[in-house]
């Protein structure tokens, strides 16, 4: 979806949103339905990231689903964007959070050259503190690996 570029009183476009090249105006979209206006270039780059480490994210949970040890229960708390702290809501939580056995376990997923934020680093810190186990990793075969290692699924990545 298209929308045209913000106009002065008199028609014009801004100067500072005028291309540095021509008279043009420059084609802005509506990005990811959120109702913010981002310039198409950016947009493609901002959406890159977080669509890699989402498929990071869906494929664990592929293989929770297919080798998961029985009674494992395992989610996802989709708390990324979120303005609402005051309604219980924490900061940092981990991308994959699992009990089994009593026991708590959460993994927080990262793709090549990022790292946890600080709010991130202070819930596993946390969880490490209660008596659960918590890390983060870098990438697909390093989280199957912790979740393999943790005894949370059967078999063995090939």
């Amino acid at each position: 979806m298209i929308a045209s570029g913000p106009k002065l009183k008199s028609g014009k476009v801004p100067k500072a949103l005028r291309p540095a090249t021509g008279d043009r105006e420059p084609e802005l979209e509506i990005c990811l339905g959120r109702g913010f206006l981002a310039e198409p270039n950016r947009r493609r780059q901002a959406v890159r990231e977080p669509q890699r480490e989402l498929t990071v994210l869906r494929t664990v949970f592929e293989h929770i689903r297919v080798r998961g040890v029985p009674g494992l229960v395992a989610w996802h708390t989709p708390n990324e964007n979120t303005r609402n702290i005051g309604q219980g809501i924490r900061r940092g939580v981990a991308d994959v959070c699992l009990l089994h056995r009593g026991l708590f376990y959460a993994l927080e997923l990262k793709i090549s050259g990022r790292t946890p934020t600080a709010d991130q680093l202070a819930f596993i810190d946390n969880v490490n503190s209660a008596g659960g186990y918590a890390c983060w990793c870098c990438g697909l075969d390093a989280a199957l690996h912790v979740l393999e290692a943790w005894g949370l699924l059967k078999g063995a990545a090939a």
